[in-house]
């Protein structure tokens, strides 16, 4: 009998431990202060270089958002100081949800979103242009001043500034994983928790489907890959998923068929309630045989139209008011973003799977230089104008490596390189 209790307490006692060692939550690890992992998105505002950094692998429990001088790393590469270029240049350092959206920075406001959580955050920053929350172990959420909403949307990707009205700053939202475009509104006299607000919400299936041949569109999801605003009002790179269910009345076309559109709709009409089909210009990219897009640039002054897409692997130039095709040029394999020189008439591209940064020439879109292989998955680049740099993250080293933007010649990094056994961190 004896026997039986201690037997019949140890299995109640595991048990009672299983229970509660399931239940409870893991411990949050805080990313360390001195490395990046996995940096993607960045901007270049006001003299300040701004990269986000995620939690691709799931290592830790957040990511960072890293501000830093760029006159300060200037000092330091002149003096040599390169490999890396040393912290002392970080003025702004906080944890931020894994795996970020663009950031925009406009008006002296930092806007980005979680692709994880489907949140999107603003917060003012202070007249230098950093952070007003700085320390490593703040969350951008818990920092003074910083106001969030729900998208209630799945993968907020894309954002690009719209206007600013009086003391409200508009900017646009897009999501890869639903058609869904919203607008929100930033009210600068309120300045705190609750000055963001959604301002209007559309969707673009409906902008699609009643411009183009309605059967030729059966059987499709859409989404946005990326925005793109300027005085010609919004443009939406739009893609189509195709259904597994409907393949067999496409022939030939099965699911990795990915019908791409360009979208172009006036500033003035994303006040309306609701778009209809003639506030919205439409051209089917499947016109010239360019699939699977990744991002565009328009030029105001010529009108025309720059797609890079994946299938193929092409830079594309548009004639956007005679929608005639004017040129196309391979690019690099694994090129997913992009980054223009408007001035120097240029584009600087990563080259995620050939390990390379290219530019080309926006004229006739031929390649003006390529690196050797500098690290592992350049990501996205960022142009700082004033001092003809280019800043491009590397995801899998988790590094930002700086080029001359002419000759893209390297002049140093930033940040702790992961060891060659692992990526990221």
């Amino acid at each position: 009998m004896f026997k039986l209790c201690i037997t019949k307490t140890i299995w109640v006692l595991t048990f009672w431990l299983l229970l509660h060692a399931c239940g409870s939550a893991p411990d949050v690890i805080i990313p360390p202060t001195n490395t990046l992992h996995f940096p993607s998105f960045s901007t270049i505002h006001n003299g300040k270089y701004y990269v986000a950094g995620a939690n691709a692998d799931g290592k830790y429990g957040f990511g960072r958002l890293i501000g830093m001088s760029i006159a300060e790393i200037h000092k330091e590469i002149t003096a040599g100081n390169h490999e890396p270029v040393p912290f002392a240049t970080i003025e702004s350092n906080v944890l931020v949800p894994s795996n970020t959206s663009q950031i925009l920075i406009q008006d002296n406001l930092l806007v980005m979103a979680s692709r994880g959580s489907g949140k999107i955050y603003a917060q003012p920053l202070n007249v230098d242009g950093t952070l007003r929350c700085n320390k490593s172990d703040e969350t951008f959420e818990s920092c003074d001043l910083s106001s969030s909403l729900d998208t209630n949307q799945s993968d907020p990707f894309s954002l690009v500034f719209i206007n600013k009205i009086l003391n409200k700053s508009y900017f646009a939202l897009s999501f890869l994983g639903s058609d869904a475009l919203q607008v929100y509104s930033y009210d600068h006299t309120i300045n705190k928790k609750g000055a963001l607000s959604l301002h209007k919400s559309f969707k673009i299936t409906p902008l699609i489907t009643e411009n183009m041949h309605p059967d030729d569109m059966k059987g499709f999801s859409f989404f946005s890959r990326k925005l793109f605003h300027g005085a010609t009002g919004l443009f939406i790179l739009a893609e189509g998923k195709f259904q597994a269910s409907e393949t067999k009345k496409r022939p030939g076309k099965g699911v990795s068929y990915t019908p791409s559109f360009v979208l172009n709709i006036k500033t003035a009409d994303l006040d309306k309630a609701k778009l209809e089909k003639a506030d919205c210009t439409v051209l089917a990219l499947t016109d010239f045989s360019i699939e699977a897009t990744r991002d565009i640039y328009f030029d105001e002054g010529k009108s025309e139209l720059y797609v890079m897409s994946s299938m193929p692997q092409m830079l594309s130039k548009i004639d956007w008011n005679t929608k005639k095709l004017l040129l196309s040029n391979p690019v690099c394999l694994g090129a997913t973003s992009f980054s223009v020189d408007s001035v120097g008439k240029r584009m600087f591209v990563p080259c995620f799977s050939d390990n390379r940064v290219a530019s080309f020439s926006l004229d006739n879109l031929a390649l003006k230089n390529v690196t050797s292989e500098l690290g592992r998955g350049p990501t996205y680049a960022s142009f700082d104008a004033l001092n003809n740099r280019l800043f491009v993250s590397f995801f899998l080293d988790g590094t930002v490596i700086i080029l001359n933007a002419d000759d893209l010649k390297y002049q140093g990094y930033l940040f702790n390189k992961a060891p060659k056994n692992r990526v990221g961190s």
